[in-house]
């Protein structure tokens, strides 16, 4: 096993920051296509956060698999590693063949999910998207398998790199769908897929020759085993109980709405969703390097490592994770329109407030996987129950007199409260006091977050507020330049920052 992750972590990062790039360039690109029919885009919305129960549907199996990979990894057991990955897929397969067969029943009746189908070519739309999704779970599966094998290596780059040709290839798809007054939604879905499943393929070929991977011993052990699951079963739990919560507080409000109020309001509503996703997206890839790391010092026995290593990722990532949401938010008014166009008004209150549902993810994102490999269970049954709970709590009692808004407020509420308490169940697990850190944090990035703010207030000035691509980039150009300004004080300001950046420049 290796020593030293830094260099991983840089082509990680490296190929991670292209994929999100490409990622924007599709929602730059694809939304405004999509949204000039609210309808169609709202069932495609819709179809898209069905797509996300496949990604909790492993009743928390993938969680365990990776942390119980990973130990097996860090000790050199290819062995014991195989016998988990194989047993984890079989599990997923399994789950998201029933979530398939729960697809293909909503496929042959639309509008159980989606209230305002008034005409048959809007039901026969939601059919075959739908339909075409049910008969992707295979991909699915192999996808997030070979995601698990790749990152407990630390290697998810290597997978990443065919993952991004994919990316390119949907987007110009999308320009030949979606232009010259074509409106080709159910083709460019089903492309979408057999992209996806291209991509499986290549990671399979690749995985067995650059690690030797045996997918013989992977075949021999894809079964039941009462072994593994004695073992990975506890964990297990506590991450399936995580998935249902973040699933309740994440992936059923569009439905919700939906059954609420229709397609139209759920298309308003998903372009604040969309910028919230970008920024999931942005910080799943920013953090999720790390989840095997914890593990490996776990596997090692290096508890105080352990530790240290995650106040050291608090401090570092904290202006990566602040910077842009003050940004966005501050500035999301001329973003909106230059992107999707003054017909999406409503959604711009709803970006201003979402968007800051991930203010505090510097502690939130690394503390889960923390406590994860500590199996602290009983704090993490904690955190699974509070999101969810005030979130839909919130709704119940306000959405009679807010709509939508109380959505995008509940949502930032909860996750906040989250937040607060991951980090205070941390500190208590480390058994140090949550001050200290916070001191720490605001003498390193108190002034670069003022001047942040400030320099957020003057480019409102320069903002450009009409629908274009023109305008757009020049959009993007400008909140880019305060986010480089504001980094800059940061690496002023912070010892420890400038410390890791001279590191990162060294093996670079």
């Amino acid at each position: 096993m290796k020593t030293t992750y830094t260099k991983g972590y840089l082509s990680i990062y490296g190929w991670q920051i292209l994929s999100i790039i490409l990622g924007l360039l599709s929602v730059f690109i694809v939304v405004p296509f999509l949204s000039s029919n609210k309808i169609l885009y709202g069932i495609y919305s819709i179809c898209i956060s069905l797509t996300l129960f496949y990604n909790y549907a492993d009743v928390g199996f993938i969680s365990a698999g990776q942390k119980y990979a990973a130990e097996f990894y860090a000790r050199g057991d290819s062995e014991g590693e195989v016998s988990i990955v194989s047993f984890t897929a079989f599990i997923l397969f399994i789950f998201l063949g029933l979530v398939s067969v729960l697809f293909f029943l909503i496929g042959l009746h639309p509008n159980w999910v989606i209230v305002d189908l008034q005409t048959y070519q809007d039901a026969h739309i939601a059919s075959l998207l739908i339909f075409i999704l049910a008969f992707s779970f295979p991909t699915y599966t192999c996808q997030r398998i070979l995601i698990l094998i790749y990152a407990i290596r630390l290697e998810d780059y290597k997978f990443q790199r065919i993952v991004i040709i994919g990316n390119v290839l949907r987007i110009l798809s999308a320009l030949y769908f979606f232009s010259n007054g074509r409106y080709m939604l159910v083709e460019y879905f089903l492309l979408y897929q057999i992209i996806g499943c291209l991509v499986v393929f290549y990671g399979i070929c690749d995985v067995q020759k650059r690690y030797e991977y045996s997918w013989k011993e992977f075949r021999r052990s894809f079964r039941f085993s009462r072994v593994i699951f004695n073992k990975v079963k506890r964990i297990s739990f506590v991450s399936l109980a995580l998935t249902i919560g973040w699933v309740l507080y994440y992936e059923i409000d569009q439905l919700a709405i939906s059954r609420l109020w229709g397609a139209k309001q759920v298309a308003i509503y998903a372009i604040a969703l969309a910028v919230l996703t970008m920024f999931r997206t942005f910080l799943g890839a920013l953090y999720a390097p790390f989840t095997s790391r914890f593990n490996h010092f776990i596997g090692m026995g290096d508890i105080a490592g352990l530790n240290s290593f995650y106040k050291h990722i608090v401090i570092i990532l904290f202006p990566l994770v602040t910077l842009p949401i003050i940004i966005v938010g501050m500035l999301a008014r001329a973003f909106v329109v230059s992107w999707v166009g003054n017909g999406y008004d409503s959604s711009i209150f709803l970006v201003e407030i979402i968007v800051f549902a991930n203010i505090l993810a510097f502690s939130s994102y690394p503390s889960n996987p923390y406590l994860v490999s500590r199996e602290k269970v009983k704090y993490l049954y904690i955190l699974t129950v509070l999101s969810p709970f005030v979130f839909w709590l919130g709704i119940l009692f306000t959405v009679n007199a807010y709509g939508i808004v109380a959505f995008a407020f509940w949502k930032v509420f909860a996750m906040t409260l989250s937040g607060i308490c991951s980090y205070i169940l941390v500190c208590r697990v480390m058994r140090e006091s949550m001050w200290k850190l916070l001191f720490k944090l605001f003498r390193n990035y108190g002034i670069p977050l003022c001047l942040c703010i400030l320099l957020c207030l003057f480019a409102r000035n320069f903002m450009v507020y009409e629908k274009g691509y023109w305008a757009l980039i020049i959009n993007v150009l400008i909140m880019f330049t305060v986010f480089v300004l504001s980094s800059l004080a940061c690496l002023l300001t912070s010892k420890p920052l400038r410390e890791y950046v001279y590191k990162l420049v060294k093996v670079i």
